[in-house]
């Protein structure tokens, strides 16, 4: 029996078929995952994500409109969240380094002064 495509996949999904899914994730999963390992830098933090872009995909396979690319959806899902992760990750990082710093009580007493 010759393997389905993606679209024949993402139909199956989107009729409710989670064997038609873990298809679809078996795929392309491998490709997830490494592009997430040289955008994030650590093998955990990609784990997590692919496995995190995977459910993103399974919960919301209803908005992948008829004729979008499965692979280009997943890659962006897998983007944003590797955005989201850098972006939390950098105001963590800012807040520490800026109370750390003693900066905090620099700006809180030129705040008093003006």
């Amino acid at each position: 029996m010759p393997a389905l495509s993606d679209e024949q996949l993402v139909a199956l999904t989107q009729e409710g078929d989670l064997q038609a899914f873990n298809q679809l994730a078996a795929r392309w999963e491998p490709d997830i995952y490494r592009f997430l390992r040289r955008t994030m830098g650590n093998r955990d933090d990609a784990l997590d994500l692919c496995q995190e872009a995977l459910v993103k995909a399974y919960l919301h396979i209803a908005r992948l409109r008829e004729g979008a690319k499965f692979k280009t959806w997943l890659y962006r899902i897998a983007l944003n969240l590797c955005r989201d992760r850098f972006r939390s990750a950098g105001s963590r990082s800012a807040a520490r380094t800026f109370q750390e710093e003693g900066r905090e009580e620099a700006l809180l007493a030129s705040e008093q002064a003006a």
